[in-house]
Parts: structure tokens; sequence; C-alpha cells
């Protein structure tokens, strides 16, 4: 029988937690392949069951920790990453090291991304079409050093790739770039008439409907910024007498925290980070340190008042209730048990008055209900840490979340080199587009 009991090697080593405060400006990448599956061969009990596992020898295997690290490469490392928690299954994950963003930098992405695309078509060679039921010994595979001859992983099916970035970016390229992650920029036409009117543009997310609503929510919630800003500028404060015009960087901050009240009103049938395509991890308060002082002050006085007053401003949000909890309609976590009302603690007004004076209380660090704080995971987890620009400009810190799956290490290779090149060109304000960008001379257009 199955045991459930988790085991972490204690030589392996976990990764190390970022430094305080600022960091280095880099782009990585985590690659997570599904279908792979890892384990420890300790060889003396049998809990695999035949019916589910025909082919697998009976001897005892135990699964990871989430992040237990199982090999190294160069470049990259290979970690076991928990993808279905309820079943017994360690899916696995490729992590790159960080790359400046920089030409040396672009240079090191693609032998770096040559090393991992090597050890994904070694590790696929081992396992036929015929073969997915297949045990494979780590320390037989060459691309890659394995921290143990124990370490197995256990091919059930084709691999399937969710590529996923991280980068520092600035406050006021966030709202392109939420246009840029919206599929469907117009807000609601098809899919297909987008993509007549931008032909030949690369999407970051393709939807496998005419119309993604999700998509369609990142892409309208700069426009909606824009609206509230608007009105609010002209009804309620107008600083020296004239009409407020936002920054760029109010712009990009209040576009994604639209985006983060509009993707939770629905109820969520998995974890608390993955409503959101764009995950900051840097918090919010962090961020809204980032505005302009004049703008900085007036909404964080009278307690958050007037912030509240400019959400109420916002297209469709006029009509969300305030007080209610952030996850309204509950959070169906499967893990470990189902609980739709594990983060009820936390309210849409008390988050953005926390914001307002440099609390996030979206954050496992500081959300009112420890008991299930967990949940939140990766959510403003770096708290104030940054990357830095050239010229010291703090720059949030994001993670872009599952793009697609694929099969096909070239088309992930592809990704990552587009995606590098497209972080480049948002932190310098050029005016190029994800797709548009091919090699590092690009960007000095």
């Amino acid at each position: 029988m199955f045991s459930e009991r988790r085991h972490k090697p204690s030589k392996i080593r976990s990764r190390q937690p970022a430094p305080k405060g600022v960091i280095q400006r880099a782009v990585g990448f985590e690659l997570e392949v599904g279908n792979w599956h890892t384990y420890e061969h300790i060889g003396d009990r049998r809990f695999f069951w035949p019916w589910e596992h025909p082919k697998l020898p009976h001897e005892d295997f135990i699964l990871f920790d989430r992040k237990s690290k199982l090999m190294e490469g160069d470049g990259f490392s290979v970690e076991a990453d928990d993808q279905r928690p309820r079943l017994p299954v360690s899916d696995i994950e490729i992590i790159t090291e960080p790359f400046e963003e920089s030409e040396q930098g672009f240079r090191r992405l693609r032998e770096v991304s040559a090393n991992v695309g090597a050890f994904y078509e070694e590790c696929k060679s081992k396992t036929s079409r015929l073969e997915y039921d297949r045990l494979v010994k780590l320390d037989k595979i060459k691309t890659a050093r394995s921290l143990s001859p124990k370490y197995f992983f256990h091919s059930v099916g084709p691999p399937e790739i969710k590529a996923q970035g991280t980068m520092g970016l600035k406050v006021e390229a966030l709202e392109q770039l939420m246009l840029d992650l919206g599929e469907n920029p117009a807000g609601r036409e098809p899919q297909e008439v987008s993509k007549r009117k931008h032909e030949g543009r690369e999407w970051l997310f393709p939807s496998q409907a005419p119309e993604n609503a999700r998509n369609i929510l990142t892409a309208m919630s700069p426009g909606m910024t824009r609206q509230a800003c608007f009105r609010y500028g002209r009804e309620e404060w107008a600083p020296d007498g004239k009409e407020w015009q936002a920054s760029p960087e109010m712009l990009g901050f209040l576009s994604l925290v639209i985006n983060y009240i509009e993707m939770t009103r629905a109820p969520l049938a998995s974890y608390a980070r993955a409503a959101f395509f764009l995950l900051a991890r840097t918090d919010f308060a962090t961020m809204f340190g980032m505005l302009p002082p004049m703008e900085r002050k007036h909404f964080s006085s009278d307690n958050g008042d007037h912030f509240i007053e400019l959400m109420e401003k916002v297209p469709w949000i006029e009509f969300t209730r305030f007080a209610s909890p952030l996850f309204e309609n509950g959070i169906y976590h499967d893990f470990p048990e189902r609980n739709p009302d594990a983060l009820k603690a936390l309210s849409r007004e008390q988050w953005l008055r926390g914001i307002s004076q440099g609390v996030d209380h979206f954050t496992v660090e500081r959300f009112p209900d420890q008991r299930n704080a967990w949940r939140l995971e990766s959510l403003g987890a770096m708290g104030k840490k940054t990357d830095t620009d050239g010229d010291g400009t703090p720059k949030p810190i994001f993670e872009l979340r599952s793009v697609k799956s694929q099969s096909d290490f070239r088309e992930t290779e592809t990704f990552m080199r587009r995606f590098f090149l497209y972080v480049c060109a948002m932190n310098r304000k050029a005016d190029l587009k994800y797709g548009e960008i091919e090699k590092w001379d690009d960007l000095k257009v």
C-alpha cells in the first residue's frame, strides 16, 4: 500500500532565500514539466498499485518534498514540484539561473537554454511512444548531474512544458504589459477579429476559445484605470487648481490592483496564486511607495479614504461591495482539504487601505487569518525586495505564470528568448511588442 509519508533527503540543498532589499536585476525562468514524476528508491517496502503502474518494479520508492533539488546542470537545476497534491505525484521543474538585462546576459540565456534543451531531449529519448510507463535512473542522464544514484523519474506520458518567467519591471511599464497580456486588446471582440487587426503579432497567452474572459479582464484593466483617474481628477482632486493627470506609475500600479480585484471575484477551484496571470512577488505596499510624492501623499492621507474613493470611480468596480472579502465567492483548494471560506478574512477595503498605509495584507506574513495564510504561497512573498535599473530606479519583481503548455522544447526556447528581450524593451521604454524582437540589436533601433 502506498505510504503518504514525504521525505526530503538531507544531502539535497534547498534554494537560499533572496537577500534583503535590492537584488541583482535579472530575468529568470521556471519550466514545469508534466508527466515526468520523481521518486527516491529506499528499497524495503512496496506501495505502487499494480493497476496504476503495471510496468513498475514493486520496490519501495518515496516522493520528494516540493522544491527538493534532484539534479544540477550548466546554468540550471532540476527540482521536484508537487503539481497534484491529492495524488501520489511529484512532477519536475527546471529552474534557470537569472540572466542580467544586458547583451552578455542574452548570450548566456542562449547558452543555458541550449543546455536545458539538450537535457530535455535526452530525458525524452529515454522513453518511447510505446514505453511511457518506464522508470529512468537520473544518474544515467549525461546532460545534468544527479545528486544521488537513488533518484529516478517515471515517465507516464509525453512531457508537457509550462513556462513561466520572473522579472523586475518598472511600475510605469505595467500598463503596457497588461495590454500585451490580454489577447483581446479591444476588450470584447472575437479572437479572430483581433488577430486580423494585428496580423503577425505574437501573443503571450494564446487562448483555447474565441473569447477568453480572463484575458479580456487583463486587457481591459488599463482602460478602466484611465477612466477612473479621469473621473477622480475631474470630480475630486484638482492640485494647484489644475485637473489631475495620473502619472505613468499610477496608471501601471492601479491597472494591476484592478486586475487583482477582478480576478478574485469569481470562485476559484485551485490555489490562490492561480487566479493571476501576472503575480506580484514584491508586495503592493512597496509598489504604492514608488508613486510620485504628490500622489503618494494624497492617496495615503485620511487613512486611505482618497484611495478608496479613487477605486470607487472604476467602471464596474463602483458596484463592488468593498466591505466584502477579496475572495468573496470562495477558493476551493484541494490540499489538504476543501475549505471555500479559507481566505475570506481579508476584505477589499482592508486590503486597499492597508496598501495606502504601507501594509499589504494579501501576503502570508500580513494576512489577518494566520491559520490559512499559507494558502497565499508566493503572493507578495518577496516583500520590499526589488530589482534595480541601470539608473538605480527600483523595479518590483513579478512572475508571469504558465504561459502555455507545449511538448516541443524549441517553442519554449523561442519564448524564453523573446520574453527576455521583451522585458528589456519594456524597461528601456522601447516601443516594441512581444515577438517583434528576435536579437539584441533589435533593442538599439
